[in-house]
């Protein structure tokens, strides 16, 4: 019984270890929200960071911040773009769009 037991413990384990990533509406900045983002040199990246598809890892952790940036969520009603993107939120990144 201990054995069968030991047996289900391991295959629920090793299901619940593998999944599909999902992003949903709630994991999404929201207006006012900020984002606390590390650079790093691109020569430090792992040779197969490029790769996609099924069964890839890749490893960052040798990555070494060479600098940090403070992002801003806003919403587009405060903008001067509110016309064009009703009730969006994005990132403002520019004073001026370009043609």
């Amino acid at each position: 019984m201990r054995k069968m037991q030991i047996f289900i413990c391991l295959l629920f384990a090793i299901t619940a270890s593998k999944g599909q990533i999902s992003i949903k509406s709630n994991h999404m900045p929201k207006a006012g929200d900020t984002a606390r983002v590390s650079l790093a040199p691109s020569l430090e990246l792992p040779s197969n960071w490029q790769k996609s598809g099924a069964n890839q890892s890749w490893d960052f952790s040798k990555l070494k911040p060479s600098g940090t940036q403070l992002r801003d969520y806003k919403s587009s009603f405060r903008t001067p773009y509110a016309f064009y993107f009703i009730n969006q939120i994005g990132e403002k990144i520019a004073d001026t769009l370009g043609g």
